[in-house]
């Protein structure tokens, strides 16, 4: 039995910079959230 034998490429639906201005984001309202800030 052979799985994914016709594979697909994985195509990236952001951007780098879209992906790390999200990432930014979220980090700095869990700061909040624990009352790091």
């Amino acid at each position: 039995l052979r799985h994914n034998t016709k594979p697909k490429p994985f195509v990236w639906s952001k951007s780098a910079e879209d992906i790390i201005t999200r990432e930014r984001r979220a980090l700095d309202k869990l700061d909040e959230i624990r009352g790091n800030r």
